[in-house]
């Protein structure tokens, strides 16, 4: 029955079948006088629409098929244009890093030119939330000892504690057991700071023993006074945020707050052989 329905005959059969159902139309609608031309048009008609209409929809769907080729390649192509420009971004990026860390050893080394730095990236913190011990990735295979001075590009940070040959530990000078010897850039009065741990919850720390006279007012700039020689004189500290006078009537004291952002704190440098040389 299949084979039937696809033979050349079935075919032959349906052209005979279509051709006389258009003549009887012809006699039905005008007894007979329509041109056979007409009739084959209206028989012809449905199958040449059919025929046009497949053909165009091949048509288009080979052209929709072409285009999405070319979508895909163009898609490719920028992908790859994509990453090109994510990679030079990203080297852009870490140049600017390393220009920006330069400029500011050089501006470290043109406060302090006598300074022998060590540059060193801080590796962790200490975890009691006070941000007063550091581990840095550079040790005694660099040079760094016990007391060596830590200093950063906004300022001082504090000293050396302990030392391995690839690392070593590093103490804010934001911490009780550290006392700096300062001074009032303004003013020039002579001081000290203190780590207490009150201001060192807060990221601060006292400067002691000013002299009642001071004219020490809030944000003046303290740095390093190089007195004592465990650290270099010039060195930021960072400002004064209050001053009051002691309990005592005779001197006053102030709170700074560090130059220094320990919290956002990433590289540091390491000033070799200055303590070591003056302290001894």
């Amino acid at each position: 029955m299949n084979n039937f329905f696809r033979s050349r005959f079935f075919v032959v059969l349906i052209i005979i079948t279509c051709f006389l159902a258009g003549f009887m139309l012809n006699v039905a609608v005008d007894g007979g006088v329509m041109p056979h031309r007409t009739i084959v048009g209206i028989i012809t008609t449905p199958f040449t629409t059919l025929g046009t209409n497949i053909k165009t929809g091949v048509s288009n769907f080979f052209a929709a098929y072409t285009k999405y080729e070319e979508l895909l390649a163009e898609n490719e192509a920028l992908k790859k244009e994509n990453s090109d420009l994510l990679k030079r971004l990203e080297d852009s990026y870490t140049l600017e890093v390393e220009i920006k860390r330069l400029e500011q050893l050089a501006n470290i080394l043109e406060t302090t030119d006598t300074l022998e730095l060590i540059d060193a990236q801080v590796v962790s913190v200490s975890t009691d939330g006070w941000n007063s011990v550091f581990s840095i990735n550079k040790g005694s295979m660099s040079g760094i000892r016990e007391k060596d001075v830590v200093i950063a590009s906004s300022g001082l940070v504090g000293k050396v504690r302990e030392v391995g040959p690839n690392w070593a530990t590093v103490v804010a000078f934001t911490d009780p057991q550290i006392a700096v010897g300062a001074m009032i850039t303004r003013t020039e009065d002579t001081a000290m700071t203190e780590g207490t741990v009150e201001l060192k919850a807060k990221g601060l720390c006292k400067l002691s023993y000013l002299s009642k006279n001071s004219s020490a007012i809030r944000g003046d700039i303290v740095e390093t006074s190089g007195l004592g020689g465990l650290y270099p004189a010039g060195i930021v500290i960072g400002t004064i945020k209050d001053i009051s006078i002691d309990d005592n009537g005779l001197t006053k004291y102030a709170v700074i707050q560090p130059a220094v952002d320990f919290s956002e704190l990433k590289h540091v440098y390491v000033s070799i052989n200055y303590a070591s040389e003056e302290s001894e």
